[in-house]
């Protein structure tokens, strides 16, 4: 990491919390982190979110939460998320069994 010149960090969000749990832990970590940057020897002019799948929606939502909030982000790193309020799309219905995710299972994290 020290030729990339970054400073990793994760986060544990509650796990089976009904939204919105999850992004008010993400982002509040991100204010927090935001907020203490310099003690930790992190530029704060320089953080960034990513995340995949569900990681990668909260990664979002907390960009856009940032942008609001006066907190500039060096960079978004989002690997397949969920952008989108619904799932009745055509690759949603073509590819609701098979994989790991089933369409009944997405059904459920929507409701």
């Amino acid at each position: 990491m020290r030729s990339a010149r970054c400073s990793p960090s994760t986060i544990a969000s509650r796990r089976k919390h009904k939204f919105p749990t999850a992004v008010d832990d993400a982002f509040d970590a991100l204010v927090w982190l935001h907020a203490h940057a310099a003690e930790y020897g992190i530029d704060a002019g320089r953080l960034a979110v990513g995340g995949d799948s569900a990681g990668g929606t909260l990664a979002k939502v907390c960009a856009v939460l940032a942008r609001d909030a006066g907190i500039a982000l060096a960079l978004q790193m989002l690997i397949y998320p969920g952008t989108t309020g619904y799932q009745q799309t055509d690759s949603h219905s073509r590819l609701a069994d098979g994989f790991l995710l089933s369409g009944e299972t997405i059904q459920w994290f929507f409701e």
